[in-house]
């Protein structure tokens, strides 16, 4: 089976043949040109053409009366953008691009050599010929205009123009081809030849313009609208390994300056679920902790890409050796039953981690700040990060065995609770100021510090691993302690509400403990060589387990506790 794709739009013509297409002379010498049908064509089975030779000619298409598109406010087509496939064969016969060669036509009123409207995307110095997809937001102001301001609440007339001053052209050389307005595509079903290379099959076929193929090989590909995985009606499996995506930059020049043709943030990714199996899978695992051969996606300056990943109703969502580059818009992932291992994030915007989510073995180089409140994030590496801080985090326990390396400015870490007082830190830093212990710290405020604890009350014990870097701290009004080359003993599945003691080897001297414990119990120690505890777990339903000369390592460590049902016992 391959991916059903959905176009989230309309073709409102596929210029098969030349029903309500006008050529129009808007300037320049000699009679008007006529449309015809082209020799060749992009999409379906034909395409309109004129010739322009020492004029400026537009090529369009009249929905008619009645089918007007309305971009405005609450209107049907609000948030859409006008795409063209378009041609121009004498592309160095152009006018440049800031004296408006080529580019897309509109127009709500009836066109003329005084009524018109033109958005220029390119000329002979920007264009070097061959099949273009235009995309452009009409609300965006025009290059270059006469007559009536257009109403974008009912364009009609929808096309091209192209511009050759008073250069000569003897054939038809200005090409239009399918015409459309919408956002983007929906994939759902299941894939198995690759994600990317089967819509490189459906764009052969439809020519969307949304995703297309950038070489012979289908292995590097251009993403022009919102790309949708899943759909709230139907199952969905979709695979995908190594395709290479770059971020499509539609420019034009709006009269002034090059700028952008759609919304900054209209690019992007989107992952949803609903009724059956939504699963996804970018990638390969390695280990329990890693991943390789992920899909690659790179962004631009123009546009601030995003993706969203934070629907819940997705039971597998994996992510597994991918890198991200450029992607500065919002990216907010959802994998807390799911998989973000072995990432790359290069230049990319905040990233949020929903609450109970783990990335793992993942690096961020020159981020913004990784929003995790309550989400784990597990030998991850972050380089020189953008922002006050690297990550914000309500607990230090979300952040374990972490490597941070500072940029110009900036801390490790924003920590906004004191939560119950004490908190671990086994991560690296490395260019932050210098920390020191102390019971208190004397906090300062240089900006560099590694950790910046930015409540204003409360008390809070960090307890440093040993081999973990030293915190400085910053703070807003918290007392911080520091405690350095402490190590934590993780006991691990307790029956919940046992009763958990640790004593000096062969005494009555109680190291730590409680009453009720969860499933898990942590003992933290200042390490000293040959250092021996006796740990006593008690629950009235299962049988007294405990452990006698156990050595405390130098390094965090974990115990699996195994108790046994206690058959015998009868609770009167």
């Amino acid at each position: 089976m391959t991916v059903s794709v959905t176009f989230n739009g309309t073709r409102l013509n596929s210029a098969d043949s030349l029903t309500s297409w006008t050529a129009l002379k808007i300037s320049g010498t000699g009679g008007g040109p006529s449309a015809a049908a082209a020799d060749g064509s992009i999409e379906g089975n034909g395409a309109v053409t004129a010739q322009v030779s020492r004029q400026f000619v537009a090529l369009y298409y009249d929905l008619g009366a009645g089918n007007e598109l309305d971009f405005g406010v609450g209107g049907a087509n609000e948030g859409q953008m006008i795409y063209i496939w378009g041609n121009f064969l004498a592309a160095a016969l152009l006018n440049n691009q800031n004296a408006n060669g080529f580019g897309v036509f509109l127009e709500s009123s009836t066109p003329g050599t005084g009524q018109y409207h033109c958005w220029t995307f390119d000329g002979a110095d920007t264009y070097a010929g061959g099949w273009k997809r235009f995309i452009l937001d009409p609300t965006l102001s025009v290059s270059t205009s006469s007559g009536t301001a257009i109403n974008t609440g009912a364009v009609r007339y929808i096309g091209l123009f192209a511009d050759v001053g008073n250069t000569t052209a003897r054939f038809d050389n200005l090409i239009v081809d399918a015409i459309d307005v919408g956002t983007g595509i929906t994939v759902s079903g299941t894939s198995t030849d690759g994600l990317f290379k089967e819509l490189a099959v459906n764009e052969e076929a439809n020519r969307y313009g949304i995703v297309t193929s950038l070489n012979a090989s289908d292995t590097a590909f251009e993403l022009s609208g919102k790309l949708i995985l899943g759909d709230t009606t139907t199952a969905s499996t979709i695979t995908d390994e190594d395709s290479k995506i770059f971020v499509a930059e539609p420019r034009y020049y709006d009269g002034v300056q090059i700028t952008r043709a759609v919304p900054a943030t209209y690019f992007g990714i989107e992952v949803v679920g609903g009724a059956g199996n939504q699963s996804l899978k970018l990638g390969q695992e390695v280990g329990t902790t890693d991943g390789r051969n992920g899909i690659s996606l790179v962004g631009n300056g123009t546009y601030t890409t995003g993706i969203d990943f934070s629907d819940g109703n997705v039971e597998t969502g994996d992510w597994l050796g991918c890198t991200l580059e450029s992607i500065r818009g919002t990216l907010s992932f959802d994998s807390s039953n799911h998989k973000f291992r072995g990432n790359t994030l290069v230049d990319c915007g905040s990233v949020v981690f929903t609450s109970g989510s783990t990335a793992s073995d993942c690096s961020f180089v020159n981020c913004q700040p990784a929003n995790h409140s309550d989400a784990s994030l597990v030998s991850c590496s972050f380089i020189e990060g953008i922002g006050q801080s690297a990550t914000v985090t309500s607990n230090l326990n979300n952040l374990s065995s972490c490597r941070f390396v500072k940029g110009t400015s900036g801390h490790a870490v924003q920590l906004t609770s004191v939560g119950n007082g004490t908190m671990p830190w086994d991560c690296t830093a490395v260019g932050y100021d210098a920390g020191a212990t102390g019971s208190p710290v004397t906090p300062t405020s240089t900006g560099n510090e590694t950790i910046y604890v930015s409540t204003s009350s409360g008390s809070l014990t960090i307890n440093v691993a040993a081999g973990a870097t030293v915190p400085s701290i910053r703070s807003a009004g918290a007392t911080v302690n520091v405690v350095a080359n402490q190590v934590t003993l993780t006991l691990t599945g307790l029956v919940a509400n046992s009763e958990v003691r640790i004593y000096s080897a062969g005494t009555t001297t109680e190291l730590a403990g409680v009453e009720n414990s969860g499933t898990t119990f942590q003992y933290v120690y200042t390490y000293a060589a040959s250092t021996f505890v006796d740990i006593v777990v008690h629950n009235v339903d299962y049988v007294y387990y405990r452990v006698d000369d156990y050595e405390l390592g130098a390094s965090n460590s974990s115990l699996p506790i195994a108790q046994i049902f206690d058959r015998n016992y009868s609770n009167p």
